[in-house]
């Protein structure tokens, strides 16, 4: 499904991109970080998207997309490790 095929090519983005930023890049600012990276993108598509007439000087609206979509990832994947940081904290209180 098209879906399948759109979800591996952010898979694949995001792959690229850890190897630009390094291992620990999100790690830095964490939830926020990705929050104020998020807004960057989507303050950009509302730029290009209500401007229609203008044309991207650097990354187009798919790949805009794209970024947005790769930060929610993110998004998710470090609030499951913030999730287990709690569950251990816990079993480990009791």
């Amino acid at each position: 499904m098209i879906y399948e095929k759109t979800a591996q090519e952010i898979a694949n983005l995001l792959r690229k991109k850890q190897e630009d930023y390094g291992e620990y890049n999100i790690e830095k600012f964490g939830t926020k970080g990705i929050l104020v990276r998020l807004n960057d993108k989507v303050s950009r598509l509302i730029n290009l998207i209500w401007d229609s007439d203008k044309e991207p000087n650097f990354e187009s609206v798919e790949d805009t997309w794209m970024d947005i979509a790769g930060y929610a990832i993110l998004g998710i994947i470090e609030e499951q490790k913030e999730l287990q940081k709690r569950q251990e904290a816990e079993r480990q209180a009791q």
